[in-house]
C-alpha cells in the first residue's frame, strides 16, 4: 500500500516538476501562459509556447515573471526587475510529500506512514502568507483527509532560506484496510499543523524541506463482545488525538 501510494506521489511530482522547469507569465486578465520567454524589452515579451506557437506580448499587459533560466536571453534587466514579484507578492501553488513518524498508543511500535498535501497560497507579504490547502494522511488505523487552513511566513526575504508555517481545519477520517479492529463507524475532527522549514531555488524549481507536527482527531466507534447489557452489545466510543512528527519535501510553482 505504501509503495503503491509513493509511486503515484512521485508521479505527480514529476507532472508538476515538469510545469516548474518552464517561465511562468501572468497576465493582468488573470491568465497564465507557461514557455519558455526568449525576449523582453520595455515594450513586449516574447515566449514561446510548445513547439510552434510564438507570443509577443505587450509589457504593459503583464503582472508577473518568473524566469527559470536567465541565461542566453535578451532581457531588459530594469524590466525584469520590475516584474519579478514572487518573493513580495502573488499566488503560487505548492506541492508536498512526507513521511508521518509516531505513535498513537503508548503499546503500539512506531510505524512511519506517508503523506500528501497541496496548498494554494496567496503572499501578501514577507510574514503574511495565506491560503488553503487540502491532504491526505496515513496513520496505524485510519486515513484521514484534511482540508484547512494555511498560514505561512519567510523569515529571510532571500530566494533561499528559512520559513516558518501552521494550518489548522476539519479533517475528514476513515478505517486502513490493514486495521485489525471492526469498527462500526469513523468520524473525524480537528487538524492541526506546525513547523519550520527551509527553502531553496534551483536552476528550475523552487523546493522546500519541512519538519513539524501534526495532531488529527479521530471517534470511533466499536462494538465490545465482552460485555452484555440486556442482551445487546455496548458500544464503545473512543476518540484520539493522534500526535505525529512530519517531514516533507515539496516543490512550489
Amino acid at each position: 500500500m505504501i509503495r503503491r501510494f509513493w509511486l503515484l506521489g512521485l508521479t505527480g511530482l514529476i507532472a508538476v516538476n515538469a510545469m516548474a522547469q518552464q517561465d511562468k507569465v501572468l497576465l493582468e486578465n488573470g491568465s497564465i501562459i507557461y514557455g519558455e520567454v526568449s525576449r523582453l524589452t520595455r515594450d513586449n515579451l516574447v515566449i514561446q509556447v510548445g513547439t510552434d506557437n510564438v507570443l509577443d506580448l505587450p509589457v504593459s499587459d503583464v503582472a508577473l515573471l518568473k524566469i527559470r533560466r536567465a541565461e542566453k536571453k535578451e532581457l531588459d534587466p530594469e524590466v525584469l526587475k520590475s516584474l519579478i514579484r514572487a518573493r513580495d507578492r502573488g499566488l503560487q501553488q505548492e506541492v508536498h510529500m512526507g513521511i508521518l513518524y509516531g505513535r498513537e498508543n503508548t503499546n503500539e511500535s512506531s510505524d512511519a506512514t506517508g503523506s500528501f498535501s497541496a496548498n494554494v497560497v496567496y503572499k501578501m507579504e514577507q510574514y503574511l502568507q495565506i491560503g488553503l490547502g487540502v491532504a491526505y494522511d496515513q496513520y496505524n488505523d485510519f486515513n484521514a483527509a484534511p482540508v484547512y487552513f494555511y498560514y505561512k511566513g519567510d523569515l529571510s526575504s532571500r530566494w533561499s532560506g528559512p520559513f516558518y508555517y501552521g494550518s489548522a481545519g476539519y479533517g475528514h477520517a476513515w478505517e486502513r484496510n490493514k486495521s485489525d479492529r471492526e469498527f462500526d463507524s469513523v468520524r473525524g475532527g480537528l487538524h492541526l499543523r506546525a513547523g519550520l522549514g527551509y527553502r531553496w531555488r534551483l536552476e528550475t524549481v523552487q523546493l522546500e524541506l519541512s519538519m513539524g507536527w501534526k495532531q488529527q482527531k479521530v471517534s470511533s466507534d466499536y462494538s465490545n463482545s465482552a460485555f452484555f447489557w440486556y442482551g445487546n452489545e455496548n458500544k464503545l466510543t473512543l476518540t484520539q488525538k493522534m500526535n505525529r512528527f512530519e517531514t516533507t519535501l515539496g516543490v512550489i510553482l
